[in-house]
Formats: structure tokens, C-alpha cells, sequence
């Protein structure tokens, strides 16, 4: 009988030391579960908030994107004028580069005939 009651407190033993393992492993995956949960739900919330950061950029942007566009249509008219008398002037002043030349040809045509009858 002795040896049954031996027997019978070490397997006690051997199952309260087991079930205190398991409850210990328990306890430390449930805390390590609830890091990673409040991890995800911190990263969730950066998430939401930047999601509503672009919306409300998104929808500042559709508010302005008519004003804007008008401004750019009532611009766009001055810019091709503008652009016109700039590529003109830039034709004027060649004409002028090679009026310049012409006559700097007839100067030194001149000045050399000059030199040549003193």
C-alpha cells in the first residue's frame, strides 16, 4: 500500500508540475499575443490616420483643382501671346544680327578700298 501511496504522489507531483508548465507557458504566449496585438492595432491606428490624411489632401486638392483650373485658362491665353512676341523678337533681333554683319562687310569693304586708293 505504502508503495501505491508513493506511487500515486509522484505521479500527483509529476501532473500538478506538468499542468503548472502549461498554465506558465500559457500565461507568457497570452502576454506575448497581447504585445502583438497592441502592436497591430498601433500600427492600424498609424495606418487610419494616415489614410485620413490623404483623404483630406485628396479632397483639398478636388476643392481647388476647378479654381485652379480656371486661373490656368485665363493665363493660358497670355502665355501663347507672350511666347509669340518672344519667338518675334527673337526673329527681329536675327534680322538685326545679319543687318549688322551686311554692313560691317560694306564698312570693311569700304575701309579696304580706301586703303587701297590713299
Amino acid at each position: 500500500m505504502r508503495k501505491f501511496q508513493y506511487t500515486f504522489s509522484l505521479l500527483f507531483a509529476f501532473a500538478m508540475l506538468s499542468f503548472c508548465l502549461f498554465i506558465i507557458g500559457f500565461v507568457i504566449a497570452g502576454n506575448r499575443l497581447d504585445a502583438q496585438i497592441g502592436n497591430v492595432r498601433l500600427d492600424l491606428e498609424t495606418s487610419r490616420g494616415r489614410e485620413r490624411k490623404q483623404q483630406y489632401e485628396y479632397e483639398e486638392v478636388s476643392r481647388l483643382l476647378p479654381e485652379k483650373q480656371e486661373e490656368l485658362d485665363a493665363v493660358l491665353p497670355l502665355a501663347e501671346q507672350y511666347q509669340s512676341e518672344v519667338r518675334s523678337l527673337k526673329d527681329l533681333r536675327k534680322e538685326l544680327r545679319e543687318e549688322k554683319k551686311r554692313i560691317e562687310a560694306l564698312l570693311s569693304a569700304e575701309n579696304g578700298e580706301e586703303e587701297a586708293n590713299p
